[in-house]
């Protein structure tokens, strides 16, 4: 398993069907990141991306900065998208606050080795932010009570 900055990186491949994905799981002070790639041997920009949003995630867990309902779903493999509107409205939107945040760290960390291609990075996490929105059944006003 490869490493970046001390977290075990695993690049594998996508099921039929699966978009580029990837989750981080943490045991513990253990950390590593699967990346659901549809070509593991080549990673695409796509990967890189949602590579650097998982990294995100656990910078701002390292920095105490994850909202406590995240913690579950790092050790498990139920993806809290799923639960939508069983999720009490306060978690739902500490979650894509959490979200957001993560894409803010991935785009820092590309942007420190070389990155620049804002506009396809911003699609690809927008995308990723609007899922979220959607499994979760929030509406558009959802941030401002």
């Amino acid at each position: 398993m490869a490493k970046i900055r001390g977290i075990g990186v695993r690049v594998l491949q996508a099921s039929e069907g699966q978009a580029p994905t990837a989750k981080l799981t943490v045991n513990g002070e253990t950390a590593y990141i699967t990346v659901y790639s549809r070509t593991p041997s080549e990673p695409s920009q796509d990967d890189a991306f949602v590579l650097a949003h998982e990294l995100g995630h656990e910078t701002a867990r390292r920095g105490k900065e994850e909202a406590q309902c995240y913690a579950p779903f790092y050790e498990s493999s139920v993806e809290m998208e799923r639960l939508g509107a069983d999720l009490p409205l306060e978690t739902r939107r500490a979650i894509i606050v959490a979200e957001i945040r993560a894409w803010g760290y991935g785009w820092t960390d590309l942007t420190a080795v070389g990155c620049n291609d804002w506009h396809a990075f911003e699609s690809r996490a927008l995308r990723g932010i609007c899922g979220y929105v959607s499994g979760l059944q929030l509406t558009p006003d959802f941030l401002c009570p």
